[in-house]
């Protein structure tokens, strides 16, 4: 597959990717990928004020990345459980950071973090009822930036987070529909970017959510 950007150069990209069964309901997985991606015009050229001033870079580079997963699924007339560990680098990552604190709010840049690494578990598991169906999404992650020769895995991102729900799904007059009701959550994390390039010191402290949701349709 080849990617192209405009201001940048054609790059290429590859990925291999094999599934084995081990029977009707269980199969393996296994991908690894690579992958490329060219900063957008706004990080580049614009200046924006939503949630602060983010001024543009000219000189971002783009990100390229390595994505390793392992996985597993269970799927039968009831259940529907997939788990998968996951490993993957960026290099040149774009992130937005804080140049400066005042009164009159945070002023933010884009820049590129030397490198990347996130880890972790990814599962998915819903259980069907008649009509109702429970289910979880959770993750679990660790993430490492590198920067300027000190490192820190405080990089804003939760350890946990997902969704957990239930969903009714029905037909009335003929015409289907459904009803859903779930939480999406996570917990707290610690962010470095406000101490102005350094990852040491003023770290972020962002709490732990979890928010109630209903969906029909």
């Amino acid at each position: 597959r080849r990617v192209f950007a405009k201001i940048f150069k054609w790059n290429f990209v590859s990925s291999f990717a094999t599934v084995y069964d081990l029977d009707d309901n269980n199969t393996l997985r296994f991908n690894v990928a690579q992958g490329y991606r060219a900063p957008n015009l706004t990080q580049l050229f614009m200046t924006t004020d939503s949630g602060g001033t983010v001024s543009p870079n000219p000189n971002l580079k783009a990100e390229t990345s390595l994505n390793y997963e392992l996985g597993y699924r269970l799927f039968t007339e009831n259940i529907d459980f997939d788990i998968a560990a996951f490993y993957n680098t960026i290099d040149d990552y774009i992130d937005k950071y804080a140049n400066a604190v005042s009164m009159r709010g945070t002023t933010y840049s884009w820049r590129n973090v030397a490198k990347v690494k996130s880890y972790g578990l990814e599962s998915k598991f819903s259980y069907t009822i008649n009509k109702f169906k429970p289910y979880l999404n959770l993750t679990l992650m660790n993430r490492k930036f590198e920067y300027n020769h000190v490192s820190t895995h405080h990089t804003g991102t939760p350890h946990i987070f997902g969704t957990l729900g239930i969903s009714f799904n029905d037909t009335a007059f003929d015409n289907p529909y459904y009803v859903d009701l779930n939480t999406d959550f996570a917990s707290k994390a610690v962010d470095d970017d406000l101490g102005h390039n350094n990852y040491i010191q003023n770290d972020l402290d962002i709490k732990g959510y979890a928010t109630l949701n209903l969906a029909s349709g």
